[in-house]
């Protein structure tokens, strides 16, 4: 009697696989980047969906419903906001030398012995 097809045979696999240790290890890794790939995109996917940033969904900001999203369109608005608005100028400076206060003015730090001083932030 012949044995049934869908039958697996793990001792053949597990014959192979010992032969081919390179080839498992880059397989195993590449199951591993998919998984780490896969996860971050369905992440990005439901934050995008909540109108929502990485940090307010970490912290939890709009979690407990008392404090409403005003970000939050909907859906399909959160959507195509993402996919169609036009990318905002960066506030970031764009010499990374440069010490930025908290009121979003930059001061140069190109001289040599004030650039160690340490930033006095005044309240």
């Amino acid at each position: 009697q012949a044995p049934p097809l869908h039958r697996f045979h793990y001792h053949i696999a597990l014959r192979i696989l010992s032969k081919q240790p390179i080839e498992l290890a880059f397989g195993l890794f590449s199951l591993l980047c998919a998984w780490s790939i896969t996860s971050l995109t369905c992440f990005h996917a439901l934050i995008i969906t909540l109108g929502q940033t990485t940090n307010e969904r970490v912290r939890g900001v709009y979690q407990y419903g008392g404090v409403m999203n005003p970000a939050d369109r909907g859906c399909w608005r959160n959507w195509m906001e993402m996919l169609w608005r036009k990318v905002p100028e960066s506030r970031l400076p764009s010499d990374f030398s440069d010490v930025v206060d908290l009121n979003g003015a930059t001061r140069s730090s190109s001289c040599g012995e004030c650039s160690d001083a340490p930033i006095v932030l005044e309240e």
